[in-house]
């Protein structure tokens, strides 16, 4: 009797684990690569970033963004051209409980594998007066 018991108790938590983990790949994966993207964009004006996959791990508490590129939009009068590909960036130990319930992240390490970054920007010119060298 126990063990019919146990093994319905077992079968059940087996189940809820197979769910949430569905629930994770099908709802709250694509939600977070949206949010990251959007904060992203939204923080940097001059420049266009893309994810191509986020995979989420809430037992890990980690993220991994794979194939992210960065390129500049045109700004009218200003001189610069950027790309850039990231084949992946890993962060692990994401304070969950801070982000939940506070208004700060806490990240316990950030790996950037395979960065290449090129283009142009203008610096703005310095004015050699006297004023300088004081």
């Amino acid at each position: 009797m126990k063990w019919k018991i146990l093994s319905k108790i077992l079968i059940g938590i087996i189940a809820l684990a197979i769910l949430a983990v569905l629930i994770l790949a099908v709802f709250v994966e694509p939600w977070i690569e949206r949010k990251i993207v959007s904060t992203l964009n939204e923080n940097n004006k001059g420049y266009l970033i893309k994810a191509e996959a986020v995979d989420f791990s809430i037992f890990k508490a980690g993220l991994v963004l794979k194939n992210i590129t960065l390129t500049s939009q045109p700004v009218p009068g200003v001189d610069r051209h950027l790309n850039g590909k990231i084949s992946s960036v890993r962060i692990n130990g994401i304070g969950l409980m801070r982000i939940l319930f506070k208004n700060g992240i806490y990240l316990r390490e950030v790996i950037v594998s395979n960065c290449s970054i090129d283009g142009r920007i203008q610096f703005p010119k310095k004015n050699n007066t006297s004023d300088n060298f004081r």
